[in-house]
């Protein structure tokens, strides 16, 4: 297996060298990737969204479960 970190994705400079690196592993594989993030900036996130990847964003779930049970709205922030 081919696995692959990419730690603190936080602008869209580093999701383009990590886009990249998804799409040469399509090309060479054939197979989309799975790619995991937890990433709050929104430009950064679609970015990912777009690659030619099987895309799960950890937070997601989590998050909206909170903001269910405390009725409030999260606060986004880098390195929390």
């Amino acid at each position: 297996p081919n696995e692959k970190t990419f730690p603190f994705v936080e602008s869209q400079d580093k999701a383009t060298d990590v886009v990249k690196e998804i799409e040469t592993s399509y090309q060479r594989n054939g197979v989309k990737p799975l790619v995991f993030f937890s990433i709050v900036v929104p430009e950064v996130r679609e970015m990912l969204l777009e690659a030619p990847a099987y895309s799960y964003d950890v937070l997601e779930s989590i998050v909206q479960k909170v903001q269910d049970d405390i009725q409030m709205a999260p606060k986004p922030k880098l390195q929390r």
